[in-house]
């Protein structure tokens, strides 16, 4: 795993897109997580509403090997066939992070360096 993400607060995380490019051709899994991360270093992060300084209540972390982890299923992969191309995975449902619950981004290449964007908004 090379992203971790626990919501830490009382409402509902919702996870919109996912952007992201890889040093080499992989996959990518984002998968419902159990256990507990170790090895990944805290993520502040920015928001865009640049009049806000809310954050979301969650535990955010990225690392190249992320352990500690089970997956308790995958819910989205992503291709990325070609090296140092930015892909896009949208979903209109959203992926929803309940309170204590979490999601891990596996990425299947271990030599890849990924680089990304990740839209989560704390539900209202």
């Amino acid at each position: 795993y090379v992203v971790y993400i626990k919501n830490t607060g009382s409402k509902n995380l919702n996870i919109t897109d996912f952007r992201f490019a890889s040093s080499a051709a992989t996959q990518i899994q984002i998968n419902s997580v159990t256990g507990t991360a170790s090895g990944g270093s805290s993520i502040t992060p920015i928001v865009r509403n640049l009049g806000s300084n809310e954050t979301p209540s969650a535990t955010i972390e990225s690392g190249t090997n992320i352990t500690g982890l089970t997956s308790s299923g995958t819910i989205f992969f992503m291709n990325c066939p070609v090296a140092d191309t930015l892909y896009h995975l949208s979903t209109t449902s959203n992926i929803i992070i309940p309170k204590g619950k979490a999601i891990g981004v596996l990425i299947e290449t271990g030599t890849a360096n990924l680089t990304g964007v990740i839209s989560i908004a704390e539900a209202e």
